[in-house]
């Protein structure tokens, strides 16, 4: 009988040993082996660069519709177009004012250089009329101005032979003089005589005096015309240099304006929606036109976080990304990064609050099972952010010690 107390003795003793041991390497399993601690939110992918909506700034009716909802579009291709007769009309009237000023630039620098203009034969081939017309232009001022100063060379020439002619007067009337002085002194002659000879001598000099200061104001109206003529030339030459300047800083606007009524995609991109449908339509400046998702910008998923999570947030964590287009026991998650936390929490218009973050996806798209998928814009993800770790034993005391921290405190 005590033989067989002892054996169960021993074996209520093995087994209090083994449960111990058990127990004891769990504590220190506990202790040890960590868990990770995920911050769990729904999100969706979208383009780095978010949707693109397509504008026109002017407006106008719509002329040609090329594109639908779901096509992919390239860099620069056609969209829209819209009506451009009226843009169209405005750049050709300011190319035609444009050429009107040059052939006037032209015409002018030639005026005030004093030389006869000329045109280069491609602008004369595109421009004949309105070479013709600056060079009409041209000739009547040219022939006003010659007509001008052949009248006053003409007046001159006369009061040269004037000048001259009085002059000869002057000197017949000196040799008059000389003949006659001797004889009123010899009494010969009577001393009225020589009275009326030196009063003839100073008619004489004073219609010298008279006909040259008519030939020296005739002089400088003659210079002046000259002068003048170049001179207005330079002075409109300025003006209208200064007008062709104001112009041609202008014209980029119009050729953009007229450029515009052809919509182009910015990027390469998948045309998400298409707000315009009437080929005819009218559409407002600054309206809509399309909607497109870019195709080559880094993809991230804008995940929704409970206000009592976002605290265990920051950029750089880890996120597991799990798409439900994909099913997570075959294809596995893909690994990312949270790049980006909302300053502040948005509300929803169902009421709830929740804060934006961004996670990275990665650029070769391959799973944590080796899976190569493609992603697409709009798909839904399940993400779980690895915001720490903890050892199972701290998880496991976790309740003990928050009733601890809080026990006795309640009022």
């Amino acid at each position: 009988v005590k033989s067989k107390f002892i054996q169960s003795t021993r074996k209520a003793d093995i087994i209090l040993y083994t449960i111990a041991l058990f127990w004891l390497i769990a504590l220190i399993w506990s202790s040890v082996a960590s868990l990770e601690e995920v911050t769990r939110g729904e999100g969706r992918v979208i383009a780095s660069s978010k949707m693109q909506i397509i504008q026109n700034l002017e407006g106008g009716i719509v002329e040609e519709i090329f594109v639908q909802t779901g096509d992919q579009v390239t860099t620069s291709q056609p969209l829209i177009k819209l009506e451009d007769i009226k843009f169209k009309s405005e750049l050709l009237s300011i190319k035609q004012n444009k050429a009107a000023l040059e052939a006037n630039i032209n015409i002018l620098s030639a005026e005030s250089q004093g030389v006869t203009p000329e045109f280069e034969a491609t602008f004369e081939a595109n421009y004949p009329e309105l070479v013709g017309r600056e060079l009409e232009l041209y000739a009547a001022r040219k022939t006003t101005h010659s007509e001008s100063i052949e009248i006053l060379e003409k007046k001159l020439k006369r009061l040269k032979v004037q000048s001259d002619a009085a002059k000869e007067n002057l000197n017949l009337i000196e040799r008059e003089k000389n003949i006659v002085e001797p004889l009123v002194e010899q009494g010969v002659e009577a001393e009225m005589e020589l009275i009326r000879i030196e009063q003839r001598m100073n008619e004489a000099q004073s219609n010298i005096l008279q006909v040259d200061a008519e030939i020296e104001a005739n002089d400088a109206q003659l210079n002046a015309e000259r002068s003048n003529f170049i001179e207005q030339a330079r002075e409109k030459l300025q003006e209208v240099e200064k007008e062709y300047n104001n112009l041609v800083e202008s014209l980029p606007a119009y050729e953009d304006r007229l450029a515009r009524t052809l919509v182009r995609a910015p990027m390469n991109a998948i045309v998400n929606r298409l707000l315009v449908n009437t080929v005819g339509g009218v559409i407002q400046p600054g309206s809509p036109l399309i909607e497109l998702v870019p195709v080559d910008d880094e993809l991230v998923v804008e995940v929704e976080i409970s206000p009592k999570d976002i605290a265990y947030v920051i950029v750089g964590q880890r996120a597991s990304i799990k798409l439900t287009a994909f099913d997570f026991s075959k294809f596995g998650a893909l690994d990312g990064y949270v790049t980006k936390v909302s300053a502040d929490s948005l509300t929803k218009e169902d009421g709830s609050i929740w804060y934006l973050c961004q996670a990275s996806v990665p650029v070769n798209m391959i799973t944590t099972m080796g899976k190569s998928i493609q992603i697409q814009t709009g798909m839904v993800a399940q993400v779980d952010i690895i915001s720490g770790e903890k050892t199972v034993l701290q998880y496991l005391l976790q309740p003990v010690t928050k009733v601890a921290n809080e026990a006795f405190r309640e009022r």
